[in-house]
């Protein structure tokens, strides 16, 4: 997906949550602001609980290259979640990321 398309589908669904599912470490470097932090290792459907309550929720799941996101959206709709967006890598995302705990 690229940076055009990633921007179009952010501002096609302003309201989602922003899910990152990179490491804790890679999250605290620079994510999108507003984002929650699942790493994908992580998921269970404990975690996953913690982190989005609400099953339907609109949710925009992003990594650093497309895979671990991809491979969150499988492990998150076999745990009953439906509305799961792949924004795919920010690897080389050109914009301002938000450094830190939100």
């Amino acid at each position: 997906m690229t940076v055009n398309e990633q921007t179009a589908l952010l501002a096609a669904h302003p309201n989602a949550i922003l899910l990152d599912v990179r490491t804790e470490q890679e999250y605290l470097t620079g994510h999108l602001s507003g984002a929650l932090l699942l790493p994908v290792d992580d998921i269970d459907e404990e975690s996953a609980r913690a982190v989005l309550p609400d099953k339907q929720a609109e949710t925009l799941v992003y990594c650093r290259s497309g895979a671990r996101s991809a491979l969150a959206i499988e492990y998150l709709t076999a745990l009953g979640y439906t509305n799961l967006i792949n924004l795919g890598g920010l690897g080389g995302w050109p914009y301002e990321l938000v450094s830190g705990w939100f």
